[in-house]
């Protein structure tokens, strides 16, 4: 995937919100999800399992409290300025 979206959002005009968007957040995706692939694959492989384990559990956990805490902020921001979600 990332070989056919590399050169797809590289094409985005110079300086344009896209080529923001592309190098910064979805591309970025990829180098983040590598590095914890390889974290948690030498953690298991240097016969750390509980480490690898909670490592993905933290991770996994952490991403959605993230989640969870950005949806109350939005539903507290939505119920204060008076808008309504659709």
């Amino acid at each position: 995937c990332r070989d056919f979206a590399g050169p797809f959002f590289v094409s985005c005009p110079p300086h344009s919100t896209w080529m923001l968007f592309a190098m910064t957040g979805f591309l970025g995706s990829f180098t983040t999800f590598s590095a914890f692939g390889y974290e948690v694959h030498h953690l298991w492989w240097q016969s750390r399992r509980l480490a690898a384990m909670v490592h993905v559990l933290a991770n996994l956990g952490g991403a959605l409290v993230a989640v969870a805490l950005g949806m109350l902020c939005v539903a507290l921001w939505l119920k204060a300025t008076g808008s309504a979600a659709s």
